[in-house]
């Protein structure tokens, strides 16, 4: 997606320990999210993730086998062609990790998360869950927790602009003519000499081709007066 497309507000996701109403108000002050956003890409991530809604997993599936974790969605989602341009996919992809490793880094994300998940889903209901693993190496398990959230799929109003129409991928012919004159711009470059050669060569191929559109105009041209001179001729 063409980065100009997120040259609007550009608000960063603030990671707060707790939710509190002053928080939840700040949120509300968004309505509606830009592109630019953090919270926009955090609800973009859940309408094609999660368009119907349903549960949205916190688990570690090292410690929950079997689990689709929401970080690891969130993680490959932000790294990911479509946003990779976006100006806090990167902020979002380090949230996701920190909170995947655990530690006050996982409380801050996920505390954040819950809060802007209710506040682009609406309310939700939490579920618990508690699991036994084993470390390799060493001896008897450990307890671990998760929480699983239940989202609804309903956008609460005002969270979309009226009319959002998000731009398709860029096609891959114009990024290969984008990567050329990148390349072709910059005398450092080992392929430089090959992308100024292939924009040259695409040049010359349409002036060549605006020739040949000349040449034929003349010549049609030229057939064209020499049959109204040899008419001239044959009335005289």
């Amino acid at each position: 997606m063409p980065s100009v497309f997120f040259d609007t507000r550009q608000e960063p996701l603030d990671l707060v320990p707790n939710k509190t109403q002053k928080y939840m108000s700040t949120l509300e002050s968004l309505k509606p999210l830009q592109p630019g956003d953090a919270h926009w890409l955090l609800h973009i991530f859940l309408k094609e993730q999660f368009p119907n809604g349903g549960e949205v997993d916190t688990g570690n599936p090292i410690h929950f086998p079997g689990t689709v974790s929401v970080w690891d969605k969130l993680s490959a989602f932000c790294i990911g062609l479509k946003y990779s341009k976006h100006p806090h996919a990167k902020q979002l992809h380090a949230v996701a990790v920190s909170a995947a490793f655990g530690g006050d880094e996982k409380k801050y994300a996920t505390t954040t998360f819950k809060a802007v998940l209710e506040f682009l889903r609406g309310p939700f209901t939490t579920a618990t869950k508690n699991g036994r693993y084993s470390t390799p190496g060493q001896t008897g398990t450990q307890t671990a927790r998760k929480e699983v959230f239940t989202i609804k799929g309903r956008i609460p109003p005002g969270i979309e602009q009226a009319s959002e129409i998000i731009p398709d991928l860029v096609e891959e012919e114009d990024l290969v003519f984008e990567n050329e004159e990148a390349e072709a711009s910059d005398p450092s470059s080992a392929s430089a000499g090959a992308a100024t050669g292939a924009k040259r060569g695409r040049e010359e191929e349409e002036s060549g081709a605006g020739s040949e559109s000349k040449k034929s105009k003349a010549s049609i041209t030229g057939e064209a007066e020499a049959e109204v001179i040899g008419e001239a001729i044959d009335i005289g």
